[in-house]
């Protein structure tokens, strides 16, 4: 597996991890298992940092994932132009 293809795995891996972290939150936000808490585990680190930029005061929605996921994108393609 070429270097190009294993980073893009990588970052296509994260962006599912956030969107089925957002589904669970809309259809089952207090649901705990193992797989939810493997999902939260992997996606908080990445997620916190955001959430900490954004505040989430009057609004009930977490904005962080949206934010996130276009940052992922731009890193993704400056990464990738690089190595092709």
């Amino acid at each position: 597996m070429s270097l190009y293809k294993l980073i893009d795995f990588i970052f296509t891996v994260i962006n599912i991890l956030i969107l089925i972290r957002v589904i669970i939150s809309w259809f089952a936000p207090y649901s705990r298992n193992e797989f939810v808490d493997l999902v939260y585990q992997l996606t908080e680190p990445l997620l916190a940092p955001f959430r900490n930029l954004i505040p989430i005061k009057n609004i009930n929605i977490d904005l962080s994932p949206i934010i996130l996921y276009f940052v992922l994108t731009f890193i993704r393609k400056i990464i990738l132009s690089i190595l092709y």
